[in-house]
């Protein structure tokens, strides 16, 4: 999604981004740039998405990606374990 539909959605609910980083305890800029950058903290990623009412991946497809990635990484390497148990 792109910054300014974050951005729409945030002034809808009368939020922002000062008031997220309050509650998150970390800096507006913070959450500027993740909403600017499409990555960055997830939590902070996470409680716009949660915010927004939309899921983390419709918003930032950024994670989706990275997950997608991290469970290929995690498959591949069962495969390797379950292939190297025979010789422990």
């Amino acid at each position: 999604m792109r910054k300014t539909e974050i951005y729409q959605l945030l002034r809808a609910k009368k939020i922002t981004t000062p008031m997220i980083g309050a509650s998150l305890e970390v800096s507006p800029q913070s959450i500027r740039s993740v909403i600017a950058n499409g990555k960055g903290s997830r939590r902070i990623a996470q409680a716009i998405a949660d915010i927004c009412d939309k899921d983390l991946y419709e918003i930032f497809p950024y994670y989706q990606l990275l997950d997608a990635e991290k469970f290929q990484q995690e498959e591949k390497q069962a495969e390797l374990d379950r292939k190297l148990a025979k010789f422990a």
